[in-house]
């Protein structure tokens, strides 16, 4: 009689209690190299120092090597010296290792009464150096006269520490003189 109990146990199929069972989606996520976050915000922190704010509508973050990959990123960037720089973007690559923000479609950038805006930027964090390319459109306050400068380019490097900002190719440009009596200028170069 024990015999037969032993085996008729062993003939039903075994059942765990469904909450000792993982969860299938508990399961992707760890054998998965991406994890996937809605409306992220992101710190990154130098020297015990914030030094990077990034919010996105989307992130994909790689979890081997933590780069973010971001829809709609915006954020700034914070230095004591000259105060944060503001961006924003259709899409973005945080690149942690290299402390590089990678900005792709209608990127805008703007820093105290200036704006950048292009198809593409770089922002190289550690060398404080912003590089873009594509439809580029500056706007801006000269800081002696406070005239306001205009000008289209193909390409632009910024410095934002050291406050130099160069274009490249195709450049067409003016300044609108504060003074309504004073005449603008419109010049056009390479460099």
């Amino acid at each position: 009689f024990c015999s037969l109990i032993i085996f008729l146990a062993n003939l039903e199929k075994k059942s765990i209690d469904p909450s000792l069972e993982k969860n299938k989606n508990e399961v992707k996520v760890i054998n998965s190299r991406f994890g996937i976050l809605n409306e992220p915000k992101i710190f990154h922190v130098k020297d015990e120092i914030p030094s990077v704010f990034l919010a996105a509508d989307f992130a994909k973050i790689d979890l081997a090597t933590e780069d973010a990959y971001l829809e709609k990123p915006q954020g700034k960037s914070f230095n004591m010296e000259r105060g944060p720089v503001t961006y924003f973007a259709e899409k973005g690559l945080y690149d942690k290792n290299n402390s590089e923000l990678k900005l792709d479609g209608k990127v805008l950038i703007k820093e105290d009464e200036s704006s950048l805006k292009a198809s593409k930027v770089v922002y190289k964090l550690n060398a404080d150096e912003i590089l873009g390319e594509g439809d580029v459109e500056f706007k801006g306050v000269l800081p002696k006269s406070k005239d306001l400068i205009f000008i289209n380019a193909l390409k632009f490097s910024h410095f934002p520490k050291r406050k130099i900002t160069s274009f490249k190719e195709n450049i067409n440009g003016k300044i609108k003189r504060r003074e309504a009596y004073r005449e603008g200028i419109n010049f056009k170069t390479d460099l």
